[in-house]
């Protein structure tokens, strides 16, 4: 992690998926923060071109998951908000949920309060907040049970969402709907102008390796050959698995220009035209109806729908 130079007062941003960076950069805008006070805290290696300010890779190390099982602690989550401290006098938090390194950096005597930002299907569960006393063992468990009332921490400041339909469980009062894209289109660089049909893979964790190959497949025969294909963000965590992805579509006659890069936002391309996307239950599809463009669901071999 870089250092950062004193300020302050800071705003940290989490940024884990194109759809909080898009979120983030309009919070920004709306309250007209200078990069001085921004900090954005990269998280999977996500695209933040959006975002003009400075910025820190967050990646949690192998030891974390150890030590995290047997002490519920995490060394990376220590470094990042020691980091955080003593680059200000005091802090505010965005996230999309308060996890276990959100929950590090709020708990600093120098946090002056958090906020959540909506990142796709999860802004638009009917959770319920839980209270500040809740620890994390007990989170764990409702997670465990299929619960999703462990997302939001009922001291939050505010939710940033992009429609009225986001956060449902909380009042409007508390929610700020950032509803104005105009902007968004002067920081962006489109790359799939004129390009129609996207496959959108999910997430590895819910693939089953073993029908890789068919599932490819089904997306590649839905797109035909002028499509592109769209890599979850969590294919960053899974490099084997990406490798052998890439490998099936480049056998199958595709160009590797038709794996989009990382730094491809779909919402901002539906912002500018039409689009046909394929794949299973995403948050783009919500975005897609926003947007004007058509989402079709498929029936893919090996993939494991949530539970919730």
């Amino acid at each position: 992690m870089k250092k950062v130079s004193n300020c302050r007062s800071l705003h940290v941003f989490l940024v884990a998926s194109p759809i909080v960076q898009i979120v983030a950069s309009l919070v920004i805008k709306k309250l007209g923060l200078s990069e001085r006070e921004v900090l954005c805290v990269v998280v999977r290696e996500s695209d933040t071109s959006l975002i003009k300010a400075k910025k820190i890779t967050y990646k949690m190390l192998s030891i974390d998951r150890i030590l995290s099982r047997l002490f519920q602690f995490s060394y990376s989550d220590t470094v990042l908000r020691r980091r955080v401290e003593a680059s200000c006098d005091n802090f505010y938090v965005y996230c999309a949920w308060f996890d276990r390194t959100v929950e590090q950096l709020v708990n600093s005597p120098k946090c002056s309060g958090h906020y959540y930002m909506e990142e796709g299907q999860l802004a638009y569960y009917k959770n319920k907040e839980f209270d500040a006393d809740v620890e994390y063992r007990e989170r764990a468990r409702r997670k465990a049970e299929g619960s999703n009332d462990y997302h939001y921490r009922s001291d939050a400041l505010g939710y940033y969402g992009l429609n009225n339909h986001a956060f449902p469980s909380i009042s409007d009062k508390r929610k700020t709907i950032l509803s104005d894209f105009s902007g968004l289109l002067e920081e962006y660089c489109l790359k799939l102008a004129g390009i129609q049909r996207i496959a959108v893979l999910p997430t590895p964790h819910r693939i089953d390796e073993v029908s890789i190959e068919n599932l490819i497949d089904v997306y590649l025969e839905n797109i035909g050959p002028d499509g592109v294909i769209k890599l979850h963000p969590g294919f960053s965590a899974y490099p084997a698995l990406s490798k052998r992805v890439k490998e099936i579509i480049f056998s199958r006659g595709f160009l590797k220009e038709s794996v989009c890069s990382n730094d491809v936002i779909l919402e901002l391309e539906m912002l500018h035209e039409r689009k046909e996307l394929f794949g299973v239950r995403s948050s783009l599809s919500t975005y897609a109806e926003i947007l004007g463009s058509d989402y079709h669901f498929l029936d893919l071999p090996g993939y494991t729908s949530p539970i919730n």
